[in-house]
């Protein structure tokens, strides 16, 4: 349990998220994860001005 603490904070997942694994709830763990990882990226996405963003659908997907 010791080495689980400094891998989950290297990996960005908060503790809910890390219980949630713990606990073997699976859906529980996806559903905190990601609200983790979607807001930071929302926020950069604000300051960056981006609303007006939108994928480039003719960019080759690299297979």
């Amino acid at each position: 349990m010791r080495l689980l603490r400094p891998v989950a904070v290297s990996h960005g997942m908060p503790p809910a998220a890390l219980a949630q694994l713990l606990a073997d709830h699976r859906e529980g763990f996806i559903r905190e994860r990601s609200a983790a990882l979607v807001r930071p990226e929302q926020q950069f996405i604000q300051e960056i001005g981006g609303e007006d963003l939108t994928w480039d659908s003719t960019q080759e997907d690299g297979s």
